[in-house]
């Protein structure tokens, strides 16, 4: 079946009959047929005992709602293309051993198929050398399993997932609530419509310029979607939003998804050059913009890039309130997203130069929003201040609020002391922003009123202990730093009830379905303890790349991330540092290699290396390591002036410039721990 669909809870000792039902509901044909084959067929599986009134919940959701039988043909059609005949499907017979269900009578009892995959816990070698899978003498899994199909890997991680949910709103979609269960997970349109149906009045959304509540929220949702569907956008269209943190971020995301479209979000930080490079590989079909920020000039900047690309798309200049005027209109039949389709992709912030583009299915962002809002114990009481970018720690609001019905308070433009009075006013309970973000508001505690908030959640970097202890010493809030990346998708996070040493010292253990490892240069686990590579994968993982075949990170079904880590004896990781050179700034990534190739353009410089150096704020910042190329000597105004003017990200200039008479070397190649300790003791001098 498609990886979106799971069997509701009182199917799982009929699957068979289940199975055979959904297959019927989904024909075209006389209706009263399609009901006398659905009830004959369910009530041979569950017409005894309690399963009776699951049998008339089922039948009663397929009458009345038309989306549930489009699933069961969509399964249907699916389980053909894998090489079902309609007896097939009635039996459940996979020709596969993965993820295969096989009934045995009426004891029946749906197992895990990565229980019959995994080896023996006797058989495993206690050195770390796993079996290889077969066919496949260079397959190894560091967990020592055999590498399984990639849909049976799938469902075999939600079900894992689900085992860790209990009595949450996942686990409630998971196993279906009361008479109408839901056998799939319940998008975020799918929430935003129930909370506007049951609480249309309460305060949903600002960002300092409006205010929406559940009602207004959804109408606007479906205006723009009404919009796009009337402009002639086809499905899967792509939707580029170069966009600050701000309320049309949220809502043209959850519009794309009700339209069938797909949604890329660009941060407004991001310069021409990167944008550029974005634009050219989705060739989006939509482009919301600002027309002015901070100061810059991003329409213009839009149309030059636009125009360079000979891209026409449609153009929406926000606010974009002119979108609101087709609520009058005819309404509009919508088809939105399936779980199985792309629904985002997130710009990696350039850890190799340009950035990647990450492709998430809705089933992944969705696995993810709810595993983050059982995680963070999110309630309709909540009100999640953001600090960033929807593409950093705010994701965890415009994935997992709509999810809980919590209320968002996005900061388009970020400073400290407006945040701490954006915590007062709106009585914030959750502050999702950067490592460095919490450290400006750290140093401006004295006076402020936080008594609100009982949370701090923060990524993009690690945390670094001593501001996670001040922050919870000064607030008695609790620190959640997560790990994790847009590349790759997968992600780590302490409990909020784990010990303080757990929450301060380690990013917890992998969340929503993630498989994380420690691995050596051989590929193969190390023991608790040993420091190693860290890699991982799971439910929540991207399905691939704009504009490129894959990644060679993604090896043998492992995203190897380039983070040195351990596990403690209760399974929490520790990042303990990097074997990839990227500097960190404020949790943005920047490449030495891209400023590099910029810099060495410049007529006064001979050689460069680009390097960064440690910051108490920050984490890191920008330093250019020089070679005069003659005996005029470059300032370092006039290289960030420069570099500005080639579309460079302004958080990718350097910040400091040092001179050197040569580059140290170690063979033919830059000796950069040389360059950092020279750099080091220049500062401290």
């Amino acid at each position: 079946m498609p990886s979106g669909d799971r069997y509701p809870r009182h199917a799982l000792r009929r699957p068979r009959q289940y199975a055979y039902a959904r297959l019927y509901a989904g024909r075209a044909g006389d209706a009263d047929r399609r009901q006398r084959r659905l009830r004959r067929h369910l009530a041979a599986g569950l017409g005894r005992g309690r399963h009776a009134g699951a049998r008339d919940a089922r039948l009663d959701v397929f009458a009345r709602h038309p989306a549930p039988r489009a699933r069961a043909l969509e399964s249907a059609r699916a389980l053909k293309r894998r090489g079902h005949d309609e007896q097939g499907i009635r039996n459940l017979r996979p020709p596969s051993r993965a993820g295969a269900l096989r009934p045995r009578g009426r004891a029946y009892a749906a197992r895990s198929h990565s229980r019959a995959q995994q080896v023996p816990r006797h058989q495993r070698a206690r050195s770390g050398v796993a079996p290889t899978a077969p066919g496949r003498a260079d397959a190894v899994d560091p967990l020592g399993r055999r590498p399984a199909r990639p849909q049976a890997v799938q469902r075999a991680h939600r079900r894992r997932a689900s085992r860790g949910v209990r009595g949450g709103p996942l686990q409630r979609l998971l196993r279906g609530d009361g008479a109408r269960g839901a056998p799939l997970i319940e998008t975020l349109t799918e929430a935003l419509s129930r909370h506007a149906r049951e609480r249309a009045g309460a305060p949903a959304l600002t960002d300092g310029r409006a205010r929406l509540d559940w009602g207004e929220t959804k109408a606007w949702v479906d205006a723009a979607a009404a919009w796009f569907v009337e402009h002639g956008l086809p499905r899967g269209a792509p939707v580029l939003g170069w966009l600050p943190n701000c309320a049309e971020f949220y809502l043209v995301r959850l519009a794309c998804e009700q339209a069938g479209l797909f949604w890329v979000p660009v941060p407004a930080s991001q310069g021409k050059r990167e944008l550029a490079s974005i634009a050219e590989r989705v060739r989006p079909s939509a482009v919301f913009a600002l027309a002015r920020f901070r100061e810059r000039d991003y329409a213009a900047e839009l149309d030059e890039v636009l125009s360079r690309l000979r891209l026409e798309p449609l153009r929406i200049t926000v606010p974009a309130a002119e979108l609101l005027r087709l609520q009058g209109a005819a309404p509009v039949r919508f088809q939105p997203l399936r779980l199985d389709e792309p629904a985002h992709a997130l710009p990696t912030t350039g850890t190799e130069g340009t950035p990647k583009l990450a492709i998430y299915t809705l089933d992944a962002a969705c696995t993810r929003a709810h595993a983050q809002a059982e995680l963070l114990e999110l309630s309709p009481a909540d009100v999640l201040l953001t600090l960033s970018p929807g593409v950093g720690p705010a994701r965890a609001a415009w994935l997992a609020a709509p999810i809980a019905g919590s209320r968002v308070a996005a900061m388009p433009e970020f400073h400290a002391d407006a945040a701490l009075e954006r915590i007062a006013q709106e009585r914030a309970t959750i502050v999702c922003g950067s490592p460095s973000q919490l450290a400006m508001l750290a140093a401006r505690l004295r006076s402020a009123d936080t008594s609100s908030v009982r949370l701090w959640y923060t990524a993009g970097a690690v945390l670094p202990a001593s501001l996670a202890e001040e922050l919870e010493t000064r607030t008695g809030a609790v620190v959640v730093s997560t790990y994790g990346g847009a590349d790759y998708g997968g992600w780590a996070a302490p409990s909020p009830h784990d010990a303080p040493e757990v929450r301060r010292r380690t990013v917890g253990r992998p969340r929503g379905g993630t498989e994380m490892a420690v691995v050596g240069t051989d590929g193969r686990a190390l023991p608790q303890g040993a420091v190693g590579e860290v890699i991982g994968r799971g439910p929540c993982c991207v399905s691939g790349y704009i504009g490129e075949p894959g990644s060679e990170r993604w090896r043998e079904g492992w995203f190897h991330t380039g983070d040195l880590g351990r596990f403690d004896a209760d399974g929490n990781l520790a990042i303990v540092g990097r074997l990839k050179e990227v500097i960190i700034r404020g949790g943005d990534n920047v490449s030495p290699s891209e400023i590099e190739a910029l810099l060495r353009t410049c007529p006064e410089i001979a050689q460069v290396a680009v390097i960064g150096v440690p910051d108490p704020v920050l984490g890191e910042r920008v330093c250019a390591c020089v070679v005069p190329a003659g005996k005029r000597v470059p300032e370092l105004e006039a290289l960030r002036l420069r570099l500005r003017e080639q579309g460079l990200a302004p958080f990718k200039l350097p910040e400091k410039l040092l001179l050197l008479e040569a580059l140290p070397l170690v063979g033919d190649k830059v000796d950069r721990r040389a360059l950092f300790q020279f750099a080091f003791e220049r500062r401290s001098s």
